[in-house]
This record gives structure tokens, C-alpha cells and sequence, in this order.
């Protein structure tokens, strides 16, 4: 990779709109500058194809010949990490959670705890080498989607009058546009070995019914108490990167949500009709999201994302984020890096991370 001719001409780290234009643009035409300036913040140039189509109709009949089709085919799924209380006096009441009492240093039982109970994840950190205690976001979740899907159309609501004696209608706006109401939300998984993300939603689903049934005698923290919030909850944001990997082109978030499926059912059949050995239920894992609210594409939504990393990790916050990570560049994305925190830059609307200096 060192000797990639790509990075010794400084592709990897050329950021459009960020470089000297190759040619001086004195004794220019205000059409040369804007053509340069459009190119050169990745977009058609000045006198392209896109432009024309939007200065006029194009007078030997429409088509869209030479304009460019919507290629942004980067998708990213975010889940924050819940705040559940997985201590050991808590989850030795729970027999389905009794695995989770003392867990060996970085064993599945030990990294899903620490991914569920992040007070308990900060209060342990050497138990777990390859979990951040302040990192937001569930790793695997990110990693491991194939599928996410359930976010609804938005759609505005008509009303109409009765018709006249010529039939005639009068119609009006009969509701509102924003999404309030209930929905379900589906991810489905690549599944690995070991089976991480099956234990995790089979823990989340277990402490959720143990906590509101009270079987079991489980209880919240005691902040979900006093501030009366469920510590089961989860949000979901949906990212559509441009193929650069960098620029926000879409931003999709629910309200709040939390699983409440696991597929039991796959993982315990047993057909040995099949010519292989391999178990069942090990293609594919998809769970269900019962979800309320939605909201895209603003800056409230970009706001909301930002903010879940600063609340699991206040060194993130712009007034001293600096001090203690470094913004990686373009070209350091191909190295491996799994210790960078995302981010948003809302005046710029591109995918940044994080890295620790």
C-alpha cells in the first residue's frame, strides 16, 4: 500500500474544493470561475449536462442524455448502546442471565455486558481488551447489517368536501406531515462465529420483560428510576454517504425503539434431510424493532447523533475534542481503523472519525 502510486500523488488525501486550481484562472470569464467552482466541490462542472437541464428546456425535446444518474450507494446503520443494569445482583435473579455473573475477561459474556451496561463496561474495562466503554454506537450492529429497513413514506393527508350540484370539490390539509405514530423497524444480520449479536438481542429481550414484569425481582439503575426513562430504550440512524465515502447526502433517525424478537425457533430445528451438517438458523438473523417517531434529513436529526457521543464520551465535545483525538484523513481509512469515533460536521454535512491522538 505505501508504494501505491495513488498515495504518493496525494489521491487518498485530496479533498475536493481544498486545492489550488491546476491552471490560473486570471483574464477568466465569470462562467471560468464558476466552472472551477462547481468541479471543484465534486460536482458537474459550470457548462455540464446537469446545468443546462436546469437552466431551461431543452429545445429539441426533453431527455436526460450525458446528465448523471444518483449513485450514492454507501449505507451505514447506527444503534446506540442501551443503559441497562446487568450487574451481578441484578442479573443473578434472571435464569436466563445467570451467564452474565462474573464474566472471564474478554469472553462473548463479557463484551455483551459491557456493550449493554456501559456503567458496568467503564467500571471494568480491563475485563473487556476489544471494547471501548465510551464508544456510543453498538459496533457489530454497524458492521454485521445486511438489511435495514421499515422507516415509512411520509405523506401529507387530504380531506375533501362533498361534491356540489356540479360536482365540485373543495380539498384541504387534514393532518400533519411528520411522522408520530408507531412502526416496525427490521434489521437482518450476517451472522458470525461466535453468535454475538443472537446473545445480545436474546439478553436485551430478556432484561426488557424482567424489568416491566418484575417476575424476577430485576430492577433499573437507579437514575432510570428517579428520571423515570426506560434504560431499554435504542434509536436507530440510517446514513447514505456519497460514493466519496465522506459527504451526508441522507440522515434517517426514529424516535426510539427496542427488539423484541429472536428467532428461538430457527436455532432449535433440526432437518437432516439436507446434504450437509451445517445447524439451521444460521443464514441469516433478523430482528424486529417496535419503533415511535421518525425524523430526516435536518439538522436537528445530525444534532441528536453528535450528541449520543458526546453523552458516552464528553471528551468528543468540540470545546476540547482536540486535546485528545486527532480527525483522521481520507487516506487513513485503508489502515484498519476501529478506535475512531464518527461524527458529523453539520456546517459541511461530512462523515468525520475520530481517532485518539
Amino acid at each position: 500500500m505505501a508504494d501505491d502510486p495513488r498515495r504518493v500523488n496525494g489521491w487518498f488525501d485530496s479533498t475536493p474544493g481544498n486545492q489550488a486550481p491546476s491552471n490560473p484562472l486570471t483574464g477568466q470569464t465569470v462562467e471560468d470561475y464558476l466552472d472551477y467552482a462547481f468541479r471543484e466541490n465534486g460536482g458537474p462542472g459550470y457548462r455540464s449536462a446537469l446545468i443546462n437541464l436546469l437552466r431551461g428546456v431543452r429545445i429539441l425535446g426533453p431527455g436526460q442524455q450525458m446528465t448523471p444518474i444518483p449513485d450514492d450507494t454507501i449505507g451505514l446503520v447506527f444503534m446506540n448502546r442501551p443503559n441497562l443494569n446487568l450487574s451481578d445482583a441484578n442479573v443473578e435473579l434472571h435464569p436466563q442471565l445467570q451467564t452474565l455473573v462474573s464474566p472471564p475477561a474478554n469472553t462473548l459474556q463479557a463484551y455483551v455486558k459491557g456493550v449493554l451496561d456501559p456503567v458496568w463496561a467503564r467500571g471494568n474495562s480491563a475485563t473487556v481488551d476489544f471494547l471501548d466503554p465510551f464508544y456510543p454506537w453498538i459496533a457489530p450492529v454497524t458492521n454485521l447489517v445486511k438489511v435495514c429497513s421499515g422507516f415509512p413514506d411520509v405523506s401529507l393527508n387530504v380531506a375533501r368536501s362533498t361534491p356540489g350540484i356540479r360536482k365540485e370539490v373543495y380539498q384541504y390539509v387534514d393532518g400533519i406531515l411528520k411522522v408520530n405514530y408507531d412502526f416496525d423497524m427490521r434489521m437482518s444480520f450476517q451472522p458470525c462465529k461466535p453468535n454475538i449479536l443472537p446473545f445480545m438481542f436474546d439478553v436485551w429481550n430478556h432484561y426488557i420483560d424482567g424489568v416491566s414484569l418484575g417476575d424476577e425481582g430485576m430492577e433499573p439503575y437507579d437514575d432510570a428510576l428517579i428520571q423515570n426513562y426506560r434504560d431499554f430504550d435504542a434509536t436507530i440512524f440510517t446514513v447514505i454517504l456519497n460514493k466519496n465515502m465522506r459527504n451526508v447526502e441522507g440522515i434517517f433517525n426514529n424516535g426510539y425503539c427496542w427488539p423484541n424478537t429472536y428467532p428461538s425457533g430457527a436455532f432449535a430445528t433440526i432437518d437432516r434431510t439436507q446434504d450437509h451438517l451445517r445447524g439451521q438458523g444460521q443464514d441469516e438473523l433478523e430482528i424486529t424493532f417496535p419503533s415511535v417517531g421518525f425524523r430526516y434529513n435536518n439538522l436537528r436529526v445530525v444534532d441528536r447523533f453528535n450528541r449520543i457521543t458526546i453523552a458516552f464520551n464528553p471528551n468528543m465535545h468540540p470545546s476540547v475534542r482536540e486535546q485528545h483525538y486527532k480527525r483522521l484523513d481520507f487516506s487513513e481509512y485503508f489502515v484498519g481503523n476501529y478506535h475512531a469515533y464518527p461524527w458529523i460536521n453539520p456546517n459541511t454535512m461530512e462523515m468525520e472519525y475520530w481517532s485518539r491522538v
